[in-house]
């Protein structure tokens, strides 16, 4: 009997301690969310922090935070910042435990605007144009425009100099390596340094055509007579005698 006592009186004392232990947790839990915020918020913004872990923060432009809530911020972690919605902004904490703060009034400082002036220097750059180059030739002389000397000859001092040398022959005509020279008289034509005159102008195919009319009228001036006269002979002295003719003989 004295140990069921025992057992009995243990088991009510943790009873009554759990019973405490509850009713403790149940206020610890359903404390009122308190807020506390920057001295530094402004009207352009606020930061916050809160003994509610989780919630939400919501604005209001009543005194009594009643109506619909101008704006709800959701926060983690118990810290929170926002833009308040005017100068003097109302708000309530809507813990995610169910639990609701009063109404908090929030007296922000008037955000300071900063201009900033921005002045523009603006720079004009004058363009000189180069004057036209006086000389035979101009190659990057500052102040003037280029100008170049023909094929064959190169710009030195502002003059163009050939790159050919002197012709070391009677004539020379378009050679690469030197200077023009032409032959005094025009009617002669200028062949590997030389002046050559022309010589006559003899038509070879007008000599060729004579020659053919002259052998073919002494074949046939010998055939013929030897027709009309029988003499056998004369074709063949006709043949030799003109053969000898043509050969020098």
């Amino acid at each position: 009997m004295l140990s069921e006592k025992i057992i009995s009186r243990n088991v009510i004392t943790l009873l009554v301690a759990l019973s405490f232990s509850l009713i403790f947790s149940m206020t610890a839990s359903s404390a009122v969310p308190a807020l506390n915020c920057s001295s530094t918020c402004t009207t352009s913004y606020c930061f916050c922090s809160t003994n509610c872990t989780t919630g939400y923060f919501n604005l209001y432009t009543t005194s009594d935070c009643s109506g619909i809530a101008k704006k709800k911020v959701g926060y983690d972690n118990g810290t929170f910042g926002f833009v308040p919605i005017a100068q003097t902004t109302y708000g309530k904490i809507l813990c995610a435990d169910g639990n609701v703060s009063s109404c908090y009034i929030l007296n922000l400082t008037q955000a300071t605007t900063t201009t900033t002036t921005l002045t523009t220097t603006t720079s004009k750059t004058t363009t000189m144009t180069p004057a036209p180059c006086p000389y035979d030739c101009c190659v990057n002389l500052p102040g003037y425009q280029s100008k170049f000397c023909s094929s064959n000859w190169i710009c030195q001092n502002n003059a163009c100099v050939s790159t050919k040398s002197d012709c070391p022959n009677e004539c020379c005509v378009s050679d690469p390596n030197y200077n023009d020279r032409f032959c005094a008289d025009s009617s002669v034509t200028c062949i590997n340094g030389k002046c050559v005159s022309p010589g006559p102008n003899i038509s070879y195919s007008l000599i060729g055509i004579i020659a053919i009319i002259i052998v073919v009228g002494v074949v046939v001036f010998y055939f013929l007579r030897y027709k009309f006269t029988g003499h056998k002979n004369e074709v063949g002295d006709a043949y030799e005698a003109l053969k000898k003719k043509w050969s020098g003989g």
